[in-house]
């Protein structure tokens, strides 16, 4: 059987959560003997996407400067109509002489965009809550006819594509997977300890609700609880100010520790006995750093909301609190703080949990099957 001819066009201008789970998928189809690849990329990026890429040995790639139109930026639009022209005259090249079976994308922008172009099967990864997105509720409908099939990483995403008009009999639901080789528990001391170390992990903006989970510190250290808290990753200049304007308020600066971005996960996950998801909206779609600290055997408290139920089994591998409730969270904290022998337990059944439903391999398994029926 002749292999399947897919195209990819990953969003590329920066690697976050959404580009390094397309890089998973993509290194799992260059691997593969059924399927033949190219990859469209961004011209515009900070070429960290490229050279993943290459660090990967891939180079069945081409860059083209396709951009959108931006009411707020006038000089990037002007920037995407000059180029235009040009991304198209490429697009149309490659496409004649590649000839895909597929296409496969997480962006609906292009899709808009290389709409009249495009005669093959398109499969669309989902991985954001497009109802929070006005631009996304007005186009997906529109270009929904060519949309063979859309990929969705949780059955909450599965439902918002159906709340603005998208039939749900076309969406399969595969939910992200890690490696869990390279994410396992390191040993803890589950003693009940005088000081417990939360952690917060990712993009420093108003949605992961980092203001929620300071003023559910204040809480604790009103009632006498030693808890410290590390923040990982990097963001917003003027949320991170709020934040330490609201630290100092509540006289919690030796409360918290900005650790800034760090590429390797190993020395987060030895440093935090609890990760704390406290997302506002938009929800989170999925939740992998949750999935990645599951698998370590640290328990996790996240708002309930977004994917999150679909990962954490309450008061079993961790705790949801309503989303933006900071007495809850306390709350949540607390009882794990006052229970070790939970801590414990929840790590386990956390381990468990990944073990038998967030794996790359099943992942990629169900990816496969997905590819194989257009």
């Amino acid at each position: 059987m002749k292999p399947k001819r897919v195209l990819v066009i990953p969003t590329s201008f920066n690697v976050f959560g959404a580009e390094t789970n397309m890089l998973t998928l993509i290194k799992a189809l260059h691997a593969s003997d059924d399927f033949q690849m190219h990859i469209i990329i961004s011209g515009w990026s900070n070429g960290q996407f490229e050279k993943e890429l290459k660090t990967a040995g891939i180079f069945c790639y081409s860059k083209i400067k396709l951009g959108w139109f931006y009411i707020t930026k006038p000089t990037w639009t002007l920037d995407s109509l000059v180029h235009l022209p040009g991304a198209y005259t490429q697009f149309l090249k490659i496409y004649r002489t590649f000839k895909p079976d597929v296409i496969f994308t997480n962006i609906y922008r292009y899709l808009f965009l290389l709409y009249p172009f495009i005669k093959c099967k398109i499969l669309y990864r989902v991985q954001d809550q497009l109802s929070a997105d006005w631009k996304a509720r007005w186009i997906l409908p529109r270009i929904d006819r060519k949309i063979s099939r859309y990929y969705v990483v949780s059955d909450f995403i599965r439902r918002d594509l159906m709340s603005i008009g998208i039939d749900g009999k076309k969406v399969s639901v595969i939910y992200n997977g890690i490696d869990v080789s390279e994410n396992n528990p390191h040993p803890r001391n589950t003693e009940k300890k005088e000081i417990m170390r939360l952690g917060i992990v990712g993009q420093i903006i108003p949605r992961k609700g980092h203001h929620v989970l300071i003023a559910a510190l204040g809480k604790l250290k009103a009632a006498g609880y030693a808890t410290l808290l590390e923040i990982w990753g990097t963001g917003d200049d003027d949320y991170m100010q709020q934040l330490k304007k609201q630290i100092q308020e509540l006289q919690l600066e030796d409360a918290v520790i900005w650790k800034g971005y760090e590429r390797d996960r190993n020395k987060i996950y030895q440093s935090i006995d609890v990760l704390i998801a406290p997302t506002t909206y938009p929800q989170e779609p999925f939740g992998l750093i949750v999935v990645e600290a599951l698998a370590r055997g640290i328990p996790v408290i996240a708002s309930n909301g977004g994917g999150f139920p679909e990962i954490i089994e309450q008061g079993k591998n961790g705790f949801l609190f309503d989303t933006g409730n900071a007495e809850e969270l306390a709350q949540c904290i607390e009882q794990i703080y006052l229970h070790p022998d939970l801590r414990k337990k929840m790590g386990e059944e956390g381990r468990k949990k990944v073990e038998q439903c967030f794996t790359k391999q099943k992942m990629i398994h169900e990816f496969f099957k997905l590819l194989e029926s257009f």
